[in-house]
């Protein structure tokens, strides 16, 4: 495996993760529209079966010219980026950074939700709107399967067909609102539980 970043992850407020599958093909690392355009360094360096997994990648509603290969990374610059599997195989695991923006410190706070017990949770009530990036874990406590809803200021994040969307473990959206909630849903024990964060700018 390589690492192209250049910046350490706990110094850094926007970097994340993200996950397709062979049955949920699609992503976005945009939540919903940036206010501003920012520099993403989008990854897929995990090398895991002999599939050839190649990806396409959205830039505010265009596609890019070429597909981004498994084994490598690429640079694009927008305020929404979505992200589809093209073919068969799996995808370990994707990564996603922010760059040309000096780094900042940040709070993080941790969610817990039990499918168990209706499976949401509150994220995060604001009283002005605020940028923030929110992580399903990729290690849940006794779940299998997991995958997670987003609703911003009581509306969900949408695939590219207007379903909502459904954010593998170890995926992370930056996104902006007031209010910020989750769904999940998975299999698992009965005091099965899964575990993310959202991290916001201090100060």
């Amino acid at each position: 495996m390589t690492d192209d970043r250049t910046t350490k992850a706990q110094d850094h407020l926007f970097f994340g993760g993200w996950k397709t599958s062979e049955t949920k093909r699609h992503t976005t690392i945009t939540a919903n529209t940036l206010a501003k355009p920012k520099m993403f360094r989008l990854s897929c360096t995990e090398l895991v079966d002999q599939d050839i997994v190649q990806f396409r990648i959205m830039v505010d509603g265009k596609q890019i010219e070429a597909p981004l290969n498994e084994g490598g990374s690429v640079f694009v610059e927008g305020t929404s980026i979505h992200v589809e599997q093209l073919g068969p195989g799996e995808n370990f695991q994707g990564g996603w950074e922010v760059v040309r923006e000096d780094p900042c410190e940040y709070e993080q706070a941790t969610w817990v939700a039990y499918p168990q017990a209706g499976a949401e949770s509150m994220v995060a009530a604001f009283a002005t709107e605020q940028e923030f990036v929110l992580t399903l874990n990729p290690q849940s406590t006794g779940c299998e399967d997991g995958a997670m809803r987003v609703a911003i200021d009581g509306h969900e994040v949408q695939g590219p067909n207007g379903e909502a969307m459904q954010f593998l473990e170890g995926s992370s959206v930056i996104g902006s609102g007031k209010s910020v909630a989750v769904l999940v849903s998975g299999s698992g024990s009965a005091k099965a539980k899964f575990v993310g964060s959202i991290k916001i700018r201090r100060g």
